[in-house]
């Protein structure tokens, strides 16, 4: 269950606002499985006033931090705490060519690197350069409904939890590229002590000092 004592000391903290304190936990809480606590997360939101869709747009995005199997799982904590009539989504987006976009959201995340770290990516294998280009960031990432920077400080949390320290700290440097402060993605990483994750968080914030020194 949701630590509600830890939950209010986090909202007393104004480095981060309480819809994106919702995003960053509703994706790590999905990396780790932790569905009951999800939920209360989920309770949390819904007393607040948080749409609906914004839950349902960082789901969405958690299949490529999770998984689709974890992804599943969470949409399904959410309708637990949803009325069975509440609507799907109205808009359908109108999206430009998927390729296009992810380029252009990808090089707006990576900067000056987004060239090399395409190129490291295709000596992996090419086919998942392009699943990257067109599928997260193109499909995924670049979607409206949620900003950049929202987007980024909730990865900033779910990779804290993935233990993933090159991918972690693309995306810290992501999040300052989309527009969060310092003191915006430090926060983000210490919301999973709020979950319990003291030790990922020492390890995140490491991470973060390093590249803030070189």
């Amino acid at each position: 269950m949701l630590d509600r004592h830890r939950w209010a000391e986090a909202l007393a903290r104004p480095a981060l606002d309480p819809r994106q304190r919702v995003l960053c936990s509703s994706l790590a809480l999905t990396v780790v499985a932790r569905w009951d606590e999800l939920e209360g997360v989920f309770a949390f939101a819904l007393e607040t006033a948080i749409e609906v869709d914004v839950l349902r747009e960082i789901l969405l995005e958690s299949h490529l931090f999770a998984g689709f199997p974890k992804c599943l799982g969470a949409f399904e904590a959410l309708a637990r705490r949803l009325d069975p009539a509440t609507p799907l989504p109205a808009w359908i987006e109108a999206m430009p060519p998927t390729r296009s976009r992810g380029q252009a959201h990808f090089e707006k995340i990576y900067g000056a690197q987004a060239d090399r770290v395409l190129e490291a990516v295709r000596r992996h294998h090419p086919d998942l350069a392009t699943w990257i280009l067109e599928e997260a960031y193109g499909k995924v990432l670049s979607r409206p409904f949620l900003s950049a920077k929202e987007r980024e400080l909730a990865a900033v949390s779910a990779l804290t939890l993935s233990r993933v320290p090159a991918q972690l700290g693309s995306h810290l440097r992501g999040a300052r590229r989309a527009g969060a402060s310092e003191d915006e993605v430090r926060e983000a990483i210490q919301q999973v002590r709020v979950h319990g994750y003291a030790t990922e968080a020492d390890e995140a914030v490491d991470i973060a000092t390093r590249l803030d020194a070189s």
